[in-house]
């Protein structure tokens, strides 16, 4: 894997497309929506995620469709996304294989890039849902050069966002031992909301469904996710429901 602009997001990855599909659309962490991205990648002016935040009103003022607004709007937007936390950054740099779930307990665990730059094999399988080929995955990744530039670019340029600790409690929660999958559109919560709100109540959220799911979080236009709790049984729960529960 090399820098996230394959994918073509810059070093941002597919997965930050955000809200919407218009040109003008940015994500909730400020990162430019695809048609924007796409705009910036072919012009050269971006050739990796770090060239986002050395972006200058000039440059955008060159391209076509850009006028003062616009490009006021775009570097503002950028510069939010400085305060993204390290999840996000962890699932920017498009590291095969890692998805919200990874990426959020990886920045759990580890704190900052560094930390997870160096873990090894081991340290990493400690990881809930991160097996030998993710591992395998994440120290290649890290083990590039052209990687490690565009890391140190990002941290010279402000972008190098760190967690604090999990404080330890040690109270039952009432999702203890229960571990639910997300699948659709939830009626007001992201998927990453969701997950923190079932964490910080005890549950485990996993990327895939199997005979070890206690509940599927459903949402509209559910995936294949929805097909296989059916299939095993599993048992299916609106927002509302997991509200209900957190009374």
């Amino acid at each position: 894997q090399g820098q996230g602009i394959a994918e073509p997001r810059a070093g941002l990855g597919k997965r930050h497309a955000g809200v919407g599909q218009g040109e003008d659309r940015h994500d909730q962490h400020g990162y430019p929506g695809g048609q924007v991205v796409l705009q910036l990648t072919s012009s050269g002016l971006v050739q990796d995620a770090a060239d986002l935040y050395r972006l200058m009103k000039a440059d955008l003022l060159t391209l076509e469709k850009f006028g003062d607004k616009r490009a006021d709007n775009l570097l503002s937007a950028i510069q939010a996304s400085r305060n993204q936390p390290l999840a996000r950054l962890i699932i920017g740099l498009s590291i095969r294989g890692i998805g919200e779930v990874a990426a959020r307990k990886l920045a759990a665990k580890f704190l900052n890039l560094d930390n997870l730059g160096h873990a090894s094999l081991e340290a990493l399988q400690s990881v809930e849902g991160v097996g030998p080929n993710l591992a395998e995955s994440i120290m290649q990744w890290f083990a590039q050069s052209q990687n490690q530039t565009l890391l140190a670019d990002l941290r010279a340029l402000g972008v190098w966002p760190e967690e604090k600790p999990a404080p330890v409690i040690s109270e039952k929660k009432k999702l203890d031992g229960l571990t639910f999958v997300i699948t659709g559109t939830l009626p007001t919560l992201s998927r990453e909301d969701a997950s923190a709100l079932i964490e910080e109540n005890g549950g485990n959220v996993s990327g895939s469904v199997s005979r070890n799911t206690n509940y599927l979080l459903l949402g509209a236009e559910p995936g294949s996710k929805y097909t296989k709790a059916v299939e095993l049984g599993i048992a299916i729960m609106s927002e509302e429901e997991l509200r209900k529960m957190l009374v």
